[in-house]
């Protein structure tokens, strides 16, 4: 991973999204786009990046809070985009083991 750009900065290089802003919220992306961007942020492994950084991404991408550890951060990020993608209820929102105690659906 490139130590000079924040994770945000290249999750949008990856997508080709021409600001960092067009990543602003997740849920203003098309599926195609979310699923890219799942498919991106799988293969980062927790510790490449800082708590600062998935905190970072966690706040900015899905709107969600701070967690206490960079695994946390990052399984969240992954859970939230998954449900975003598949739903609650379509047998994949189960598709990481998470052991984050709120991870609750906004309402």
């Amino acid at each position: 991973m490139d130590e000079k750009l924040s994770l945000i900065d290249r999750l949008a290089n990856l997508l080709g999204c021409e600001y960092v802003n067009h990543l602003y919220h997740l849920r203003l992306l098309d599926r195609q786009q979310k699923s890219r961007l799942l498919d991106e942020l799988e293969k980062i492994p927790a510790e490449v990046v800082s708590l600062f950084g998935w905190n970072n991404a966690l706040e900015y991408l899905a709107g969600e809070a701070k967690e206490s550890s960079a695994e946390r951060a990052r399984e969240k990020l992954l859970v939230v985009l998954t449900q975003m993608i598949y739903g609650t209820d379509d047998g994949h929102s189960d598709r990481f083991e998470v052991n984050c105690e709120n991870l609750a659906p906004n309402d």
